[in-house]
């Protein structure tokens, strides 16, 4: 493949018959890593430093959007009594029917898994909205999600009406289906090769900090108790609230602009100099034609029954779902999660240190512990990710590498609907822990993690087996 000089130039270039009018912009470097975007090549090299830009957006875009799923996780703990007495006094009022203890835990339990059902469904519409608005705008929907879900969950109690409690739980659903979707994609097109598996993480850190301070949060000592507990359940939209201003200064992802708007070439070469620097960070020139014809699903986003049907995609889907699936039904959730019922109808956490021995507050304490745990060993991810193998990596923990493996095994065509699949494998399968666990531990006691076991074990083979080392490749290499 031919460069020019070292200078950087534009010029247009000629092409049988025809004249592309987009510049081509060459900063000289000898060596690196190519990703194909539509009749596009962005050339990425080695980043020696860490960009402002890069590092604010990973922040804020982490603070206001993976922070609150993982809050949504966990907030329903803590209060957990106060609302169900709400919820009975309400239907009361309204409709004058006094619920028994079976009905009401029925009441509850819908009203902890509609997030997860709105998850699912949220996950359906993430691969379109990605495609269709743009990675940067996908978030900012969800944000307004958010907020909108934010609203009724905290006027829910000033109305008296379960059913925005029901909505706003469902609303929140579907925005952190888009997020998980669209923020680990958004990031690793915002990056350089090297720092893209260290980006990849943010998603899963901020869904791990998100439940740790959901645990703080819904304590009875601040929120989580009769008076303010729809201020604990609200009380995400100040993340929201803080990160939407600063995006306007960020920039819509350059790989999504060079296919779906290549008249803004010029924006898309802004937006790297300004996320990488102006020295040996990025290649951006126009293809031939003839190379853009001899893969032309490379030239659009390819669709759900596209994927589907193409076998070169079958085993990197595979890999996406059954990885997503292990993460969920590996068991985590039954323990991290902190949505917990007297009648265990949801996820375990407090629950399961009350059972060995501890008092309630005691209990509470531990629960919050292990969510620091959690965030200490998530804060680690960022400095392991490019220093260690993916597959080793993922053989000691599960968490934070499926959110990204989609971008990393998929090219940029069928990128969005592979993550979108890999986040409805994820959200059923959350949703199935949450629904069946219960019934196993009922029969089986302690050893109703056994499955939990045998998922670990599978997923320990079918990586180690099958995954392909990702670091530091290009989505062709693989």
């Amino acid at each position: 493949m031919h460069f020019p000089s070292k200078r950087a130039c534009c010029q247009t270039y000629a092409g049988e018959g025809e004249i592309s009018q987009f510049p081509m912009i060459v900063l000289y470097k000898p060596k690196g890593i190519y990703r194909k975007t539509s009749s596009f090549i962005v050339r990425d090299f080695t980043c020696t430093s860490c960009r402002p830009l890069l590092v604010v957006t990973c922040f804020f875009t982490t603070l206001g959007s993976c922070i609150p799923v993982g809050y949504f996780l966990g907030i329903m703990n803590g209060p957990a009594m106060f609302i169900k007495v709400w919820c009975y006094d309400a239907i009361k009022s309204i409709y004058g029917l006094s619920l028994s203890a079976l009905q009401l835990d029925v009441l509850w339990a819908l009203i902890v898994a509609i997030f997860l059902v709105g998850g699912i469904c949220g996950s359906l519409l993430a691969a379109w909205c990605c495609n269709k608005f743009g990675r940067k705008s996908t978030l900012l929907l969800s944000k307004l999600l958010l907020m909108a879900s934010g609203c009724l969950l905290f006027l829910c109690r000033y109305s008296g009406l379960v059913s925005l409690l029901l909505l706003g739980r469902f609303i929140g659903g579907v925005a952190a289906a888009l997020i998980t979707t669209a923020h680990p994609m958004y990031l690793l097109e915002l990056s350089p090769a090297d720092r893209r598996g260290s980006v990849g993480v943010y998603t899963a850190l901020g869904v791990a900090i998100g439940i740790c301070v959901s645990q703080v949060i819904g304590l009875q000592q601040l929120f989580g108790n009769a008076e303010l507990w729809h201020y604990a359940l609200s009380f995400y939209m100040i993340f929201v609230s803080v990160s939407l201003p600063s995006y306007r200064w960020f920039a819509e992802s350059p790989e999504w602009l060079l296919k779906h708007k290549p008249q803004d070439c010029l924006v898309a070469r802004k937006a790297l100099k300004d996320l990488h620097g102006s020295q040996s960070i990025s290649v951006i020139y126009e293809e031939k034609p003839q190379l853009a014809a001899s893969e032309p699903m490379d030239s659009k986003e390819l669709s759900l029954l596209a994927v589907l049907r193409n076998r070169k995609f079958l085993l990197p889907l595979a890999l996406v779902l059954t990885l997503q699936a292990c993460q969920q039904l590996c068991g985590i959730n039954v323990v991290m999660s902190c949505k917990e019922l007297p009648t265990k109808v949801f996820y375990y956490s407090v629950g399961i240190f009350t059972e060995v021995g501890f008092s309630n507050d005691n209990a509470n304490w531990m629960n919050l512990a292990c969510g620091l745990l959690n965030c200490a060993v998530g804060a680690l991810t960022p400095f392991l990710i490019n220093r260690f193998p993916r597959k080793l990596l993922f053989q000691l923990g599960l968490s934070p590498i499926p959110y990204f493996i989609a971008s990393e095994l998929f090219e940029d065509s069928a990128r969005p609907v592979a993550m979108s699949l890999g986040s409805f494998a994820s959200w059923s399968c959350n949703f199935m822990v949450a629904m069946f666990f219960p019934l196993l531990e009922n029969v089986w006691g302690s050893f109703a993690f056994l499955p939990c076991c045998a998922v670990c074990i599978y997923s320990l083979i079918l990586s180690w087996r099958y995954l392909p080392e990702t670091r530091p490749s290009n989505n062709e290499n693989i």
